[in-house]
């Protein structure tokens, strides 16, 4: 488990200009951050890179105002994919809980991730006899 700076909303990573697209210096910067976040966990908690894994995700916004909590899911989870620590890509995460908490001064996100055994929590088709079709 571990604490972030509030994730950046997806409407915003992106700056485009002169046909070209880039990071924003804001998302670089919370990059940067999530990256030294988990590399003072690395000896400690080191979670592996393989398999499936499940995020709970609570968030503690800088006030009351309206916002859409799955618009910081897709920053964070790049940003954590980026510092590979902790899985290869997030299509590893199989299951995903995401909570908004109460005001916070200084706004930050909550975030636990746990890697699945063999034993899935979230049910496959197989479970209920259907078989994969490609």
């Amino acid at each position: 488990e571990f604490d972030v700076p509030y994730p950046p909303s997806a409407n915003t990573i992106w700056r485009q200009g002169n046909g070209k697209t880039w990071l924003s210096p804001k998302y670089k910067a919370f990059i940067t951050e999530v990256k030294a976040t988990l590399l003072s966990l690395v000896e400690e908690e080191r979670i592996g890179s393989q398999g499936e894994f499940s995020v709970t995700i609570e968030l503690f916004p800088s006030d009351r105002r309206k916002r859409d909590i799955d618009n910081t899911v897709k920053p964070l989870f790049d940003a954590i994919t980026k510092s590979k620590q902790v899985w290869e890509d997030d299509s590893q995460v199989v299951a995903l809980t995401v909570v908004k908490g109460s005001p916070a001064k200084t706004p930050f996100a909550h975030v636990a991730i746990a890697r699945l055994n063999e034993t899935r929590l979230i049910p496959s088709p197989t479970d209920y006899g259907i078989e994969k079709k490609c």
